[in-house]
């Protein structure tokens, strides 16, 4: 067989080397044939019918406008609620607070009243009581303050001309101011005392016409 250097055969070296591997390395996905394909034609897709797309824009335009329709009927309907919950619970409440109002000014207005009587009993009582005693300055002071509670009560009314009457009889006092009294009890009521009590303060004070009047006035009413 023969050996040659390295320890080696020598058909190793007389062998003619082989060609190496025909097959072609992979291409990129780049490099990959053109192949030819028979084109697409969109001639005829429903895309380029301009009827279909009209008509899909019109289904589009009537869809929004239903839903916008509907948002704006229920947002009526909402408010419309809305204003008449709102309209309910004011009236309610008004009517609560007008009934609350009202009874506190009824509660008010009676409670006023008991206080104006009270306030009245107790002015007469001091009136009737420096009436008794002489001191008709006071009485007097105290009839006012009766009147100012209960203005048309016709007994203090009476009373405060009657004092006027004793002041102006008894020490000269206040005589044109108990005319005056005597005058407005006749002009509500013209009952002959009130022309006795008249009568006499004008001839007290020396207004003998008057009280001549008056007295004729009683004479006609007597008859």
């Amino acid at each position: 067989m023969g050996y040659m250097g390295f320890g080696l055969q020598k058909w190793i070296y007389s062998q003619r080397p082989r060609k190496p591997f025909s097959h072609e390395m992979k291409k990129s996905f780049d490099s990959l044939p053109n192949h030819s394909v028979k084109k697409f034609n969109i001639s005829g897709l429903a895309s380029r019918n301009p009827k279909f797309i009209e008509n899909q824009i019109f289904q589009m335009k009537r869809k929004i406008r239903s839903k916008w329709i509907r948002n704006k009927i229920t947002g009526l309907i909402l408010a419309i609620v809305l204003i008449i919950s709102l309209a309910f619970l004011f009236s309610k409440n008004f009517h609560y607070i007008n009934t609350a109002s009202k009874e506190s000014d009824n509660r008010r207005e009676t409670r006023l009243n008991n206080d104006k009587k009270t306030e009245f009993d107790l002015a007469l009582s001091y009136a009737k009581y420096y009436l008794e005693k002489g001191d008709y300055d006071l009485a007097i002071i105290e009839f006012k303050n009766a009147l100012k509670y209960e203005p048309s009560n016709i007994y203090a009314r009476n009373e405060l001309a009657k004092t006027y009457y004793l002041t102006c009889i008894n020490n000269d006092k206040n005589c044109d101011e108990a005319i005056k009294q005597f005058s407005e009890l006749i002009s509500t009521d013209s009952s002959s005392v009130y022309f006795k009590y008249r009568s006499e303060l004008y001839m007290h004070i020396g207004d003998f016409n008057s009280a001549t009047m008056d007295i004729d006035r009683i004479e006609n009413a007597n008859n």
